[in-house]
C-alpha cells in the first residue's frame, strides 16, 4: 500500500513538475555567429560578441527549468533561427510567462 502511494505521488509529481532544461540543444555557435557577422558586412567584432553571448547563455540554460512542451517548441524555434541559444532562452522565458498566465 505504501509503495503504491509513493509510486502514485512520483507519477503525479513527475507530470506536474517542469522538466529541467538540462537537455540543452547542441548548436554550432561558430557557424551561427560567422553568418551573423557576415550579414553585417563581415564584422569580426559582431561575430566575437555573438560567440561570447551565445556561450554565456548556453551555460545558463542548464539552470533554467521549463516544461517538456516548451523545451520541444523552443528547440524548434532555435533550430529555425539557425541555432541560436539567445533565441532559445528568450523563447523558454516567454513560454514560462505564458504558461503562468494561463495557469499551466
Amino acid at each position: 500500500m505504501k509503495k503504491s502511494i509513493i509510486a502514485a505521488a512520483v507519477f503525479i509529481f513527475g507530470l506536474t513538475t517542469p522538466a529541467p532544461a538540462a537537455d540543452v540543444p547542441e548548436y554550432d555557435t561558430k557557424k551561427y555567429c560567422k553568418e551573423l557577422g557576415d550579414m553585417a558586412g563581415g564584422s569580426s567584432q559582431l561575430e566575437l560578441a555573438c560567440r561570447n553571448q551565445e556561450n554565456q547563455i548556453k551555460s545558463r540554460l542548464t539552470r533554467i527549468r521549463a516544461s517538456a512542451r516548451s523545451i520541444k517548441y523552443c528547440k524548434e524555434m532555435g533550430d529555425m533561427a539557425g541555432g541560436s541559444y539567445a533565441l532559445y532562452e528568450q523563447c523558454l522565458q516567454q513560454e514560462a510567462e505564458s504558461e503562468k498566465q494561463l495557469g499551466n
